[in-house]
């Protein structure tokens, strides 16, 4: 009897130290997922250096080799447009420094953006050493610093007048001077364009008395064929039966008439 409540006490004492060991792991912890314990940048946080580092601690092992890969396809930088920042993750070896085992680094390729809204996802099948995942999209949002607006120093807006004071009377001397250079300019152009002027209106003249002289040679002319017209009428006369005095002087009239009117033409013209 005493044997048999030996037995089952140590049968006992057996289940108790192995059970235990069964369900138990990871430092006698029930096997679970990695959850986020602390982050750098603080979720939420704001005014945030544009050249920060991401720093993410977890309550379990996440830099292992064989869940390393794995975890860098699972971590994401995203900015406000909902657009992926470049990143590089950096895993600590857990073998060289073990005490990093549950750290991981996020470095933005570039600056991040001011006054920019940025959040960190770490998603569902982000794993830790155990095979356990996270289970759910975590994510850490924060704000970076925002833009300032740099006011002059008192000595610099001092120098400033000074500065100012001093170029005033130089800048107006100056613009008298182009003044009076480009007025200069201005009379030269006007002297020039007016010599111009001038002799287009004597050449605009000039051709008008070659017009009226030519005009004048016509005429002479016209009269000159008069006069022939005359001579030959009287050599007709002489030859032929004499005419009346009034004929002639008729046609004479007839003449002057048409040599008038000719003159009237070209006058008009």
């Amino acid at each position: 009897m005493k044997n048999y409540k030996k037995r089952i006490v140590l049968f006992l004492i057996l289940i108790y130290m192995i059970v235990p060991q069964i369900i138990l792991a990871d430092d006698g912890k029930v096997k679970t997922g990695p959850e986020l314990v602390e982050s750098i940048p603080q979720i939420g946080a704001t005014s945030v250096s544009v050249d920060t580092e991401i720093y993410l601690l977890f309550n379990k092992n996440v830099v292992n080799m064989n869940v390393k890969e794995n975890n860098r396809n699972n971590i994401k930088l995203i900015d406000g447009d909902g657009k992926e920042v470049p990143i590089e993750i950096v895993f600590a070896d857990d073998q060289i420094e073990p005490e990093k085992r549950r750290e991981i680094i996020i470095k933005p390729v570039e600056p991040l953006a001011k006054s920019s809204t940025y959040k960190v996802q770490i998603f569902p099948d982000f794993m830790a050493k155990n095979g356990k995942t996270v289970g759910k999209l975590t994510e850490v949002k924060f704000e970076t610093e925002k833009e300032k607006r740099v006011e002059p120093s008192k000595e610099k807006k001092v120098e400033e007048v000074v500065e100012t004071a001093v170029k005033l009377p130089v800048e107006g001397k100056n613009e008298k001077i182009e003044n009076k250079e480009t007025a200069k300019g201005e009379e030269a152009d006007n002297d020039e364009s007016k010599d111009m002027v001038d002799e287009e209106e004597i050449e605009e003249l000039e051709e008008l008395e070659e017009e009226k002289s030519n005009e004048l040679d016509d005429i002479e002319r016209n009269v000159d064929d008069s006069e022939e017209v005359l001579d030959k009428t009287d050599d007709d006369n002489k030859e032929k039966k004499p005419k009346s005095k009034l004929a002639r002087n008729i046609s004479i009239l007839v003449i002057m008439f048409a040599i008038v009117v000719l003159i009237l033409i070209k006058t008009g013209a």
